[in-house]
């Protein structure tokens, strides 16, 4: 543990966390390499099982051949857990790669071998697993699985491990929350859980970063959400009963209405059925568009968030954009999720832009205007686009976003610069001391550099508001 943060005995709560001083958000309140992780089967060729790093491999297990390595560094220091799940693997080989979930608890097993306190608190709720019917079978499974490939014929013993294994897992994702795979800290399975938490986890590679959310006071409880906060209370209650066997009594939980709660769980169970279809999701939009803004607020942004991916897997950038967009704007929770979102929001704004200068802009300098034989930068001159170009040519199979929907390029990208400032802002707080804010900061910084002769000045607040709602507006007529 940190300074900043200590282990307490709490009421009600058991083990917990606590700050032992006044904490600013954005503080890093821990920073360290998980003590166990297993990646999953589709990415165990492309990533290191020792640090997680993607790109070529230097050393593959010549024993399993299924592990790889980045160097022989990563790989020695992994063998002492990877040894059993090494014979597990090769035993196992004809009846397909283990599952993550089945190697983090041979891992666990190995780290418990090494050191048995390291295991000891780790809460287990080995008398709750068997009333619950679909837990125990997967409890069962596994822990026979593990002891049957390591050829360790303690089933129990596995049984007892898995219970731990799955009440203080966690995903282990990238910066911006791509799943690699599935972890265990001992140091983050103390803190307790909230829909209204207060800290967020993040990862670089397999190192954990527990971050301040807000302003925390002395003595004040850490907590984390243990699951999406942006799916309905009933939908959370269920999740956290199943696999954790309590029921949150946070602020959030206690205010929900149930009314809007109940609607809000059937459009949510409509959009689950619906997860792989583009044209069901953009159908279910249209419904929950038509209704009260309360009830499609829960599974409006995972369904937006689904309807990107689809558009992005057709390469349509424009439909991307529009989707994210809407979610962005209309996201209530601005935390390092939503932060990503505006990441990726601006990516994509600055492909819409590219779209434009394409068709527009023969020259090879970004967002410099070519009009009337007469060049100019549009700091200098703004681009009235009903006036000065027919746009109407524009239409067709080449027609962007943009252009399409009447929208200023200009006003388009003061608007992008205020979105890029205050991502550039917030980044430092929701991924402190990551590559990923690194890389988001610089991208940020060329996008100013690009677009330094349109001036922020140029929107008062009543016309930024005006522009912002013109922009949804032809978003939604886009996706509607």
């Amino acid at each position: 543990m940190s300074s900043f943060i200590a282990p307490i005995e709490l009421p009600y709560y058991g083990r917990g966390v606590v700050a032992a001083e006044r904490i600013q958000p954005g503080t890093i309140l821990l920073s360290k390499i998980v003590d166990n992780f297993a990646l999953e089967v589709g990415i165990l060729s492309t990533h290191c099982s020792g640090c997680t790093s993607e790109g070529e491999k230097t050393k593959r297990c010549t024993a399993c051949k299924t592990i790889y390595y980045c160097s022989k560094a990563c790989q020695k220091a992994d063998w002492p857990l990877h040894k059993l799940e090494c014979r597990a693997l090769q035993a196992s080989r004809h009846n397909g790669i283990l599952p993550s979930i089945c190697r983090l608890l041979i891992r666990l097993y190995a780290m418990s071998l090494k050191d048995p306190k390291s295991t000891e608190l780790l809460e287990s709720h080995i008398t709750d697993f068997p009333k619950v019917a679909a837990s125990w079978t997967d409890a069962e499974l596994i822990a026979s699985a593990a002891s049957h490939y390591t050829k360790i014929y303690q089933p129990d013993l596995f049984r007892f491990l898995f219970c731990k294994v799955a009440i203080n897992s966690m995903n282990l994702v990238t910066c911006s929350f791509d799943r690699l795979g599935v972890c265990l800290d001992t140091d983050l399975s103390r803190i307790n859980h909230s829909c209204v938490p207060n800290c967020h986890v993040i990862f670089e590679g397999s190192r954990a970063i527990l971050v301040a959310s807000r302003e925390i006071e002395k003595n004040e409880q850490l907590f984390i959400s243990y699951t999406d906060v942006r799916v309905p209370r009933s939908i959370r209650q269920k999740q956290l009963r199943k696999k954790y066997f309590f029921d949150c009594e946070c602020e959030k939980c206690t205010k929900e209405l149930s009314d809007v709660e109940k609607d809000a769980s059937y459009y949510h169970s409509q959009l689950k059925n619906n997860r792989e279809s583009l044209s069901k999701n953009l159908k279910l939009a249209k419904e929950l568009w038509s209704s009260s803004s309360e009830k499609r607020l829960y599974p409006w942004s995972i369904l937006l968030h689904r309807i990107k991916l689809g558009f992005l897997n057709e390469m349509n950038y424009d439909g991307a954009f529009t989707a994210l967009l809407l979610k962005s704007v209309n996201d209530p929770i601005k935390d390092a999720i939503h932060l990503v979102d505006e990441y990726q929001l601006l990516l994509l704004g600055k492909q819409l832009i590219l779209e434009v200068k394409h068709i527009m802009f023969p020259n090879d300098k970004p967002l410099e205007i070519e009009l009337n034989g007469g060049r100019t930068h549009a700091g200098e001159a703004r681009l009235d686009q009903q006036k000065k170009v027919n746009f109407s040519a524009l239409r067709g199979e080449q027609h962007g976003f943009l252009s399409y929907y009447k929208i200023s390029l200009d006003d388009f990208v003061v608007w992008l610069l205020h979105r890029a400032g205050y991502l550039s802002e917030a980044i430092k707080q929701s991924h402190p001391d990551t590559c990923f804010a690194t890389s988001v900061t610089e991208d940020v910084n060329e996008f100013f550099e690009v677009c330094k002769d349109y001036q922020p000045s140029f929107f008062d607040h009543d016309y930024f508001r005006a522009f912002q709602a013109k922009l949804e507006g032809a978003c939604k007529d886009y996706l509607m």
